[in-house]
């Protein structure tokens, strides 16, 4: 049966639909991009799953320039903290999951709903953070040594830990009324007031040691904490009011927090060697803390009594994640005792078949629109030529 000029019509429509169509999805700038050969290495288990070198590349790139600073040039200090670092925060997600299976909730990477908020989450990240370049996101994971694949995992991860607080809610786990939220509150909470001194990535850490000591004689001379708040050596700038922060346990970063539930109210600190936000860059960076733990205040617990019973629900949950985080172990593999966590190369990107097969449709499309073209001139060539030789 011969093609008619409708069905040739038709066929070209359709091709350059596809043509035009197809770099769409390209563009689509939140698309999964899968993991390398190598960055889905296992390097360990904890509580029976697989760790994936990707997982261990990006907690290394985390921490050694914290630990780097700290350190100098004595290299075997770096690795040996390094790999404790490493060792003790590579439970987090793990404890995460377990503390969720615990409470009924089973994780599945192929769960549509988790599936849903991690794709949520990725096309709010792109369109917030990065004005929906794909470009400039993946430039940005590549910069912090974190993957698409890893990021996602989290994010699904996150997904299900999220659903703890409403559980708990629903149980009566977690106080709801006032009285019994001011008791928690009083019973559970700390209260501290602190001056950070922040090493800046371009600053010495033995010269900021030096100004942390400084600050610590001046406050164990004439000078209170609340005088050192606002002075040159305080570089926390979101301690503005004499309120200081609420907090319980599981919810600040470890050394902070231990050091002050061990104090007295009206005890103060020496000086506390841990991590804080870079004020230039955000990034993690080597801090000294002098901290000062006060007496919890009604007032403020009432007049922010909606606020510390969320911090209620995600107490109880964190220091059950906190005890879970304490009970795993990461047990590595051999592939990992081989590798010098100090000069890791990243884990990089798998290919991406998705492209490569939609790159292939472009292909065959425009390869298929050209070749229709042709075939409709030959034929429209050859009808002439016939109408000539009759009229001959």
């Amino acid at each position: 049966m011969k093609a008619t000029k409708s069905t040739w019509i038709k066929a070209v429509a359709l091709c350059l639909l596809l043509a035009l169509t197809l770099p769409v999805f390209i563009g689509c700038s939140s698309r999964p991009v899968p993991a390398s050969k190598r960055g889905l290495t296992p390097v360990g288990v904890v509580d029976g799953r697989e760790v994936y070198y990707e997982e261990l590349y990006f907690l290394v790139c985390s921490y050694l320039p914290t630990i780097q600073k700290k350190h100098g040039e004595n290299t075997d200090a770096i690795r040996a903290e390094l790999d404790e670092t490493v060792r003790q925060h590579i439970v987090t997600n793990y404890a995460m999951l377990r503390l969720c299976e615990n409470e009924g909730l089973v994780y599945d990477e192929n769960d549509d709903q988790l599936k849903d908020a991690e794709q949520a989450y990725v096309d709010s990240l792109i369109e917030n953070e990065f004005d929906g370049s794909r470009k400039a996101y993946l430039a940005d994971l590549e910069a912090i040594g974190m993957t698409d694949h890893y990021l996602r995992f989290n994010a699904r991860v996150d997904a299900l830990y999220n659903k703890l607080p409403s559980l708990y809610g629903e149980r009566g786990l977690i106080p709801t009324e006032d009285e019994a939220i001011r008791k928690y509150v009083k019973e559970n909470f700390v209260r501290t007031w602190h001056i950070a001194i922040l090493v800046e990535e371009d600053e010495s850490y033995e010269e900021n040691k030096k100004k942390a000591e400084e600050a610590l004689a001046q406050l164990q001379g004439e000078k209170t904490m609340y005088d050192m708040i606002g002075s040159k050596y305080n570089e926390d700038f979101t301690l503005f009011t004499t309120d200081g922060y609420y907090f319980p346990r599981g919810t600040m970063e470890k050394v902070y927090e231990d050091t002050a539930f061990s104090l007295d109210i009206g005890e103060m600190s020496g000086i506390v060697e841990s991590t804080g936000n870079s004020n230039k860059t955000g990034n993690s960076v080597p801090c000294f803390y002098i901290m000062e733990r006060l007496e919890p205040e009604d007032a403020y617990i009432n007049t922010h009594l909606t606020e510390l019973a969320d911090q209620c629900a995600n107490a109880q949950i964190a220091t059950k994640l906190s005890e879970l985080t304490e009970s795993l172990r990461f047990v590595p593999n051999d592939d990992y005792r081989a590798l010098d966590l100090t000069a890791l190369e990243a884990p990089g990107n798998g290919a991406d078949v998705t492209l490569i097969l939609i790159i292939g449709g472009i292909t065959v499309a425009v390869a298929a629109v050209a070749t229709t073209i042709v075939l409709l001139v030959l034929r429209k060539r050859k009808a002439k030529a016939l109408v000539l030789k009759k009229q001959k």
